[in-house]
This record gives C-alpha cells, structure tokens and sequence, in this order.
C-alpha cells in the first residue's frame, strides 16, 4: 500500500521523492493512531456505546459530503467535455 501511494504522490500529484514518503509516513501515523484516541475517549469520558454511535454519525456525514464533493467535480469534468 505505501509504495503505491509514494507513486500515487510522486506521478499524480508531482511531489519529491522525500515529500511524498514524508506523507505516507504521516497517513501511516495516523491510521495507527487514531484508534488508539478513540479507545482513550470511549474509556474514559464517552462509555463504548455513546463513542460508537457519535463516531459512527460523523463517519456517515464525512463519507456523504465526499460523495456530494465526488459527483459535483465528476458533473463538472462530464460538462466540460461536453461543451468543448
């Protein structure tokens, strides 16, 4: 997975060598990383239940206004086909 984002990074998104490994390392950083924060609030302040449903409620928003952001630059790169 790493060393296809570093190409992903490098070839798409024109980044260095060193800048691109530097991002995976931090998108590896924080998938590592995160659950641990959330296992330290559901212990701590939330309880588990309230912790998976909160955390569950905004995975939904965020995966829908991706969706929503996805298809309006899909409609608009469709639409400048289009007219050109």
């Amino acid at each position: 997975m790493s060393s296809n984002l570093v190409v992903y990074f490098k070839q798409l998104l024109n980044q260095h060598s060193t800048t691109a490994s530097n991002n995976v390392s931090n998108w590896s950083g924080t998938c590592y990383i995160t659950p641990l924060i959330g296992a330290f609030l559901a212990d701590s302040y939330l309880g588990r239940y309230c912790t998976i449903a909160s955390f569950s409620i905004i995975y939904v928003i965020v995966s829908f206004l991706g969706l929503v952001v996805n298809m309006r630059c899909k409609m608009r790169i469709s639409s400048d086909l289009f007219l050109s």
